[in-house]
C-alpha cells in the first residue's frame, strides 16, 4: 500500500512541475510579444452627434522576429455601442494590420462615454492599450 502512494505522489509532483514549467515558458514568451508591436490609433477624443456613426482606425504592426496572434476587445461605457471589425489577429513579423472600431452613437443619450481598448497576447491576460473619450451631443441645425 505504501508503494502505491509513492507512485501517486511522484506522479503528482511530475504533473505539477510540468504545468509550472509550461506556465513559465508561456508567460516568458508572451511578455516578449508584449514588446514586439506598435499599436496606433487616431483621435483621443471623438465628438459625435446622436444617432451618428464613426469608424476609428487602429493600426497594429508586429515589429518582432516572430508571428504573433493578438486578441483585442473593448471595455467601458461606450463599448455597448461600439464593435471591432477584427478581434483576433495573427500578424507575421514585420507586417501591419489595420482594423476599425465602429461606433454607433446612441440616439437617446448625450454626454461623455469612455471607450477602452484592451489587447491580449496569446489570450492569457488583458492589458489596457488606450482609453478614448467619446462625446455625444444633440444634433442641432443652425
Amino acid at each position: 500500500m505504501a508503494r502505491g502512494m509513492g507512485n501517486k505522489n511522484s506522479n503528482s509532483i511530475i504533473l505539477i512541475s510540468l504545468l509550472t514549467l509550461l506556465f513559465i515558458i508561456s508567460f516568458s514568451y508572451s511578455s516578449l510579444a508584449a514588446d514586439d508591436f506598435i499599436l496606433s490609433s487616431n483621435n483621443q477624443e471623438i465628438n459625435m452627434c446622436q444617432c451618428s456613426t464613426y469608424l476609428n482606425q487602429i493600426n497594429l504592426k508586429n515589429i518582432g522576429h516572430l508571428g504573433h496572434t493578438y486578441a483585442l476587445n473593448l471595455g467601458n461605457k461606450a463599448s455597448k455601442f461600439s464593435s471591432l471589425t477584427s478581434s483576433n489577429i495573427k500578424i507575421d513579423s514585420g507586417k501591419q494590420h489595420t482594423l476599425y472600431t465602429a461606433i454607433n452613437a446612441p440616439c437617446d443619450e448625450q454626454g461623455s462615454f469612455p471607450l477602452d481598448l484592451f489587447w491580449s497576447p496569446f489570450f492569457m491576460y488583458s492589458l489596457l492599450f488606450e482609453s478614448k473619450s467619446m462625446i455625444v451631443s444633440k444634433f442641432e441645425i443652425s
